[in-house]
């Protein structure tokens, strides 16, 4: 016998605050062999992690496709009973893609590696100008490789900063990028262009490995959208999130370690405010 808010699904009881872990893998694939970690790997970590830092039931869902559209299907194929599902394996296109399906046909939550790292790298961006004595709005700020996080511009300008400029490998003979730093403060370097032509204490770029800057969002982000009715992943609340890591950074450093105890409770707050309401974490 099972209450109101439980659903079985197969051997798998779903509680009504379950998120579905969700590993998209094309097995067979070129990107597959490349990573240092598959996608199902990482999906395990992530299930353990979320499992262990918050009162969440993470529900392990290993694909091996990365077509969009039976991704699709099998998070939709969920409902109800998930309140969220956490996407890794799939590149910034194809993450738009899923997050835009599921929500047009009324599905849960989705967040996506993208989302976090897009909630990172702004924190850092945010953390780096503080470092160097540099005010958010008056930071002038280049992103290399801009489409690998499609909403890191939005998110940095609902952060403050006053400059965002764009910069490609082809620009580099009218514009060389060193030139260009001449008259910015930060590069956030998603293409890795920077080499030696950029002080390493203004260059913020993706991380090799992504799951210790997921230990840092993803515990607060699904402890407070969880549950509350959001069902779309806004660029104000990645802003938010991100101001929340910036304002409990220690100095000289551009991420929170991701066993802070103030953590949790400073996403609560800060994204609380971006949804208009009072939801209460599950912490």
């Amino acid at each position: 016998m099972t209450n109101n808010n439980e659903v079985h699904t197969g051997n798998k009881l779903f509680t009504g605050i379950d998120v579905a872990i969700v590993g998209v893998s094309a097995s067979r694939s070129h990107r597959a062999a490349t990573r240092t970690r598959s996608p199902w790997e990482a999906m395990e970590d992530y299930a353990a992690m979320i499992c262990d830092r918050t009162a969440l039931h993470a529900v392990r869902l290993p694909l091996a496709t990365t077509d969009v559209n039976t991704v699709i299907a099998r998070v939709l194929g969920l409902q109800p009973s998930i309140s969220a599902a956490f996407v890794v394996g799939l590149d910034a296109n194809a993450a738009e893609a899923l997050q835009h399906g599921v929500a047009e046909r009324g599905g849960p939550l989705v967040i996506t590696e993208i989302d976090f790292l897009t909630t990172t790298l702004t924190a850092m961006t945010i953390s780096t100008l503080r470092n160097l004595k540099v005010g958010p709005r008056v930071g002038q700020v280049v992103i290399t490789g801009a489409h690998r996080a499609p909403m890191l511009g939005p998110a940095l300008m609902l952060s403050g900063i006053a400059g965002i400029s764009s910069w490609r490998r082809s620009d580099a003979h009218q514009f060389p990028l060193h030139r260009l730093m001449e008259h910015n403060d930060v590069l956030v370097d998603l293409d890795r262009c920077a080499g030696n032509l950029v002080t390493a204490n203004r260059i913020v770029t993706l991380p090799h490995k992504s799951f210790g800057h997921g230990a840092v969002v993803i515990p607060g982000f699904l402890s407070v959208l969880c549950g509350h009715g959001v069902s779309v992943l806004t660029v104000e609340m990645i802003a938010a999130c991100a101001r929340s890591l910036a304002l409990i950074t220690p100095p000289g450093r551009t991420l929170p370690p991701p066993d802070s105890r103030m953590l949790l409770s400073s996403i609560a707050r800060q994204v609380i405010k971006s949804l208009g309401h009072s939801p209460t974490a599950r912490t």
